[in-house]
Parts: C-alpha cells; structure tokens; sequence
C-alpha cells in the first residue's frame, strides 16, 4: 500500500517538478532532436558569419549572441561566441568582450581556442587594472581613475 502511494505521488510530482526547470535551452535540447537543434544553429551561425563578411558588424554581434545562446550545442557555438567577443573588443566594448569571453570560458573549458581565450581576458584585465581603456566613442586611451574600477 506504502509503495503504491509512493509511486502515485513520484508519477504525480515528477511532470511538475520537471516542468518548473523553466526554459534552459540545454534542457530543450536534452528533451528535443539534437540533431534539429544543431541545424538551426548551424543556419543561425551562417547568417551572423554571412553579416560579419558584409561588415555589418553590429548585426553579426547580435546574431552570434543570439546563436551561441540559443543553441549552445551545436557544433558552432564556441565559434560564435569567440566572434562575437573578438568584434566586441575590435569595437572598444571591454566590459561586454570580456562578459562575451567569460561567458565563453564558462561553456567551452575543452575547446581547442580556449587558451587564446584566456590569455585575451587576461590582457583586456591587464589593461582595465592599469587604467588603460580605449574610448567606444573616439577611439583613444584614456586613464580611467583606480577607485572607479
């Protein structure tokens, strides 16, 4: 009798309990063809590589952002998000580069560019500790004062 209301209630709270894990796109994935899943991602990967070759570069940001996101398993993601922080930094954004690369590293900790990675975040906070930020608006080094950062 024990068993059986246990096994009520686990058939019950299970459907709940995995329905409350929100909208992960790794748990839609995991609960979908990842094979179609890759797919999209692959198309979305082309169109933001497709802006990125036109010199579109803030669309090309946006697309690999919303690429690597969506669809953080397919096969380039970790390209995407490598992209979109290496024109975030071309573009003087320090702060959302190195967001993008963290965000990398936090995904991708086997990927073969991971040490170039590194090493990039590790320059841009090189830079931020001794004050030398280039300006997103004109272009030039700035002294930023030690207390701020």
């Amino acid at each position: 009798m024990i068993a059986r209301t246990s096994a009520w209630w686990f058939a019950i709270l299970l459907p709940i309990a995995l329905a409350s894990c929100g909208s992960d796109p790794e748990i839609q994935v995991l609960s979908g063809d990842l094979q179609a899943a890759n797919q999209q991602g692959e198309v979305m990967y082309r169109k933001a590589k497709e802006a990125d070759d036109k010199g579109k570069t803030r669309r090309a940001i946006r697309l690999y952002d919303k690429m690597a996101t969506a669809h953080p398993s397919a096969t380039s993601a970790s390209k995407a998000r490598h992209r979109q922080a290496e024109l975030l930094e071309q573009q003087g954004r320090v702060y959302d580069a190195f967001k993008a690369y963290d965000q990398f590293i936090e995904r991708y900790p086997g990927d073969r560019l991971y040490p170039e990675i590194i090493r990039r975040q590790a320059s841009m906070a090189n830079a931020a500790a001794q004050g030398d930020v280039k300006s997103s608006l004109i272009g030039l080094k700035t002294k930023l004062p030690l207390e701020k950062t």
